[in-house]
């Protein structure tokens, strides 16, 4: 999708796309800047069957003024590039994204267990992909963790904590979804983090999502736990993200 701005003046300006029935459905989030009239690129590689598209302008004083100074000239649907050909033959990880995907458009509102279950359970269709979806993330300690996401290495089965999740966008829940199937699935070394953030960012990146979220999926898991380690990958997730060239899309779907 493209849609056109103008802007009377140098601003921000927010563009949000959420199921219709659902605003807790995102399925793009991004802040742009705009001067004179400027062509936006949204990228929804998901989408839903009926959603609301959301434009206001960032740094407005009150609610009224989020429509001021600005105005969208155009919409329009164009085709969304995506490099497919790089993944669509490997069947196990397709079953995969097609799971992420449809766990990732339902995660807001998705039982995360009760009074007697800590968790709920949600299986792929072919039964081979588990998510164990609860609050909070408990440690061996009896502690809640910080993270949002991690992956048991020896049985394949997700953790997610909705605590955490609820406040991500569709394709930051995808974007760490594959992060945790790379450790197991893609990576040459298990436990490795760089590896397993980069082969996540090709696959992402493939799909046609948008890059921002790519960057901000992995940024609102690391801000809770300020490492050097993280730092350094978020430096690393920064510098993939902005040297992948729009060339490296081969189809369009």
């Amino acid at each position: 999708m493209q849609l056109t701005a103008n802007g009377k003046e140098p601003m921000p300006i927010a563009i949000a796309v959420y199921n219709a029935l659902n605003k807790k459905a995102i399925y793009t989030l991004s802040v742009t800047n705009i001067q004179g009239t400027r062509t936006v690129e949204v990228r929804l590689p998901v989408s839903p069957e009926k959603g609301v598209i959301s434009i206001w302008r960032v740094n407005a004083e009150s609610d009224y003024d989020k429509d001021l100074g600005f105005s969208v000239d155009n919409i329009s649907r164009v085709d969304l590039t995506q490099d497919l050909k790089s993944i669509s033959h490997d069947k196990h990880l397709m079953n995969f994204i097609k799971f992420a995907e449809d766990f990732a458009e339902k995660a807001s509102w998705l039982s995360a267990g009760d009074k007697e279950n800590r968790h709920s359970v949600y299986k792929s269709d072919d039964g081979k992909f588990v998510i164990f979806y609860t609050d909070e993330i408990i440690g061996e300690d009896g502690k809640p963790r910080k993270t949002s996401m991690r992956v048991n290495n020896k049985k394949g089965w997700m953790e997610l904590a909705k605590k955490y999740v609820v406040g991500y966008t569709i394709p930051e829940i995808v974007a760490i979804l594959l992060h945790e199937y790379s450790h197991l699935w893609k990576n040459r070394v298990h436990s490795d983090e760089f590896e397993a953030d980069l082969n996540a960012l090709k696959i992402y990146c493939a799909l046609g999502f948008p890059k921002k979220e790519g960057a901000s999926g992995f940024y609102k898991v690391f801000y809770r736990t300020d490492s050097d380690l993280n730092i350094e990958r978020m430096r690393r997730i920064r510098n993939f993200l902005k040297n992948y060239e729009r060339t490296n899309f081969k189809t369009a779907a």
